[in-house]
């Protein structure tokens, strides 16, 4: 009784906690871990759903992509962990949904010390350390050169800005309800035994609105296939940011203005993603929308003193 009793209370406590967070600022998914836990133990404890609800997983997920529609682009300064050797790399990433991705490792002065570009269809890296220029077909594998993991490069542009890859499938092998720990559950079913769960939650400020008004977080996904995971893929600490400001081109004095429109949508801070065999954790220090982008910014020139090396990878 007497434990029925302190589970009941912190089952309270996680959902007091869970909108006392959700005010489009920060949010963790460790509250619905809690609430998760203590639910079962208290047998009764949930979390009412909207009063609104998504009538199917394709309003859910028009939804879902509605929310972020104003950024068409990320700039960031980061931190990319990997498991696998547990290698850590200071990154300023710059990403045009939904191909383009330049990105810069950083050493401890802040200094950059190699590049990586791409527009979609051609990598190129500048190795600063090895005095190295390759270029290759954009890949996972090839994207691996500077991050360490071999992450699918659509999931990798989609999760930047805080979505997910949707499998492909039909209205009638998709499902969507209500967990009572506080977030959607939409499953779909793909072809060659493959399957997506998808969890979303609205934001606090929509939850008395009409669904079709309610922007949404992504928190968790995983994709299947065979019954084995493909990949895991976890965001967390979501908070609202803003819209770059213009940039001033250094060489001719020409301003560049933003890329997008003015976008406040959330992003989230953290975001870990679970391969098979690896693990990459992104942690996001300063980022913003729609940064002003140059001429050139995801093609890159080779220095006249060094080589370029083709490259190619599985």
């Amino acid at each position: 009784m007497t434990i029925t009793l302190l589970a009941s209370f912190l089952c309270c406590v996680g959902v007091s906690v869970r909108q006392t967070l959700q005010d489009g600022r920060v949010v963790s998914v460790a509250r619905y871990v809690l609430a998760s836990c203590c639910c079962v133990l208290a047998a009764g404890c949930s979390v009412s759903p909207p009063r609104s609800q998504f009538p199917n997983v394709r309003a859910a997920l028009d939804r879902m992509r509605a929310t972020v529609a104003c950024g068409v682009g990320v700039m960031a300064t980061a931190t990319i962990d990997r498991r696998e050797g547990g290698s850590h790399r200071e990154v300023v990433l710059i990403v045009s949904h939904p191909t383009q991705l330049r990105m810069d490792l950083l050493n401890s002065s802040g200094n950059s010390i190699s590049t990586l570009t791409s527009d979609g269809t051609e990598f190129q890296l500048l190795d600063g350390l090895s005095g190295n220029f390759v270029y290759g077909n954009a890949k996972p594998c090839n994207l691996a050169r500077l991050i360490g993991v071999a992450v699918p490069d659509h999931l990798f542009m989609d999760t930047l800005r805080g979505q997910t890859p949707v499998l492909a499938h039909k209205d009638e092998d998709a499902n969507i309800e209500w967990d009572r720990t506080g977030f959607y559950v939409l499953t779909l079913r793909g072809t060659r035994d493959s399957a997506e769960e998808i969890h979303l939650v609205p934001y606090a400020d929509d939850w008395n609105k009409p669904w079709t008004g309610q922007r949404l977080r992504v928190l968790e996904v995983i994709v299947r296939q065979q019954g084995f995971a493909i990949y895991h893929l976890v965001m967390s600490e979501h908070a609202r940011r803003a819209t770059a400001g213009p940039f001033v081109d250094p060489v001719n004095g020409v301003p560049i203005r933003p890329s997008g429109p003015q976008c406040d949508a959330e992003l989230p801070t953290r975001i870990r993603i679970e391969l098979p065999r690896d693990e990459l954790q992104l942690h996001y220090h300063n980022v913003e929308w729609n940064p002003p982008l140059q001429p050139g910014l995801f093609r890159q020139v080779a220095p006249s003193t060094i080589s370029m090396t083709p490259v190619d990878c599985q």
